[in-house]
């Protein structure tokens, strides 16, 4: 387990947790990291857990965390994330939670919530394309 949450660390997510292989459980909740979330995350094939929320992360989901066929959990609400939810995800058969925040850039609906349940909704139909 990698447990660096509410240390106010910032910016972007060193590449190098790519090649933590064994690692479980990442958990880097309430820092302010920026940037993407690294697509060699994948190289951390035994995770079951990620936690990036209440970050500063931008960009998309990348594809390589459909990848992590043991990851159950994943959290990333309250970062500046845009692109929805991949379909992509709907392959993790392994997944129970998956939590996010939209950040929408409309003058009408800044930082709309996307609550767990229509989440997981929408990670249930991914699941069926």
């Amino acid at each position: 387990m990698l447990s660096l949450s509410n240390n106010r660390f910032q910016g972007t997510i060193p590449h190098e947790l790519g090649h933590l292989s064994r690692l479980h459980f990442l958990r880097l909740y309430l820092n302010k990291f920026s940037g993407v979330i690294p697509s060699n995350i994948s190289g951390c094939f035994n995770l079951k857990e990620i936690g990036l929320s209440e970050n500063e992360l931008v960009g998309s989901i990348p594809k390589e965390i459909s990848f992590l066929s043991k990851l159950t959990f994943l959290s990333l609400f309250y970062n500046k994330l845009n692109g929805g939810i991949p379909p992509f995800l709907g392959n993790l058969t392994s997944m129970e939670v998956f939590s996010s925040t939209n950040q929408v850039d409309s003058a009408t609906e800044k930082g709309k919530t996307q609550s767990l349940f229509s989440a997981e909704t929408d990670l249930e139909a991914a699941k069926k394309l």
